[in-house]
């Protein structure tokens, strides 16, 4: 699976699907999934990135990201590619994702 992600880590073109599953009525935590295609079909890898990057699952599985004022799922993508230690993801402008 690491492999997969960091493929679209390095290719452009390619991109991370996000569904926001929920908000919380104060807006401080959000139930994320998170998607890669791959071989033309939606992977989820939201299991993926909670183990990797130490984040917690509900009990369906959906990611939960605490905070705000700010684009979480950027935030969330941006910490996973501190993890692989991918040096200066933003900059590379290979930052690509799209929710659905």
């Amino acid at each position: 699976m690491k492999k997969d992600i960091l493929k679209v880590f390095n290719n452009k073109d390619k991109r991370f699907y996000c569904n926001i599953v929920k908000v919380s009525a104060s807006g401080m935590t959000r139930k994320m999934r998170f998607y890669i295609i791959k071989q033309n079909k939606l992977v989820d890898i939201t299991d993926f990135i909670a183990e990797t990057s130490n984040l917690k699952l509900d009990k369906d599985y959906n990611l939960i990201i605490r905070g705000c004022g700010m684009d979480m799922v950027f935030n969330t993508l941006y910490n996973l590619y501190l993890d692989f230690k991918i040096n200066e993801p933003y900059q590379s402008k290979n930052f690509n994702y799209k929710l659905i």
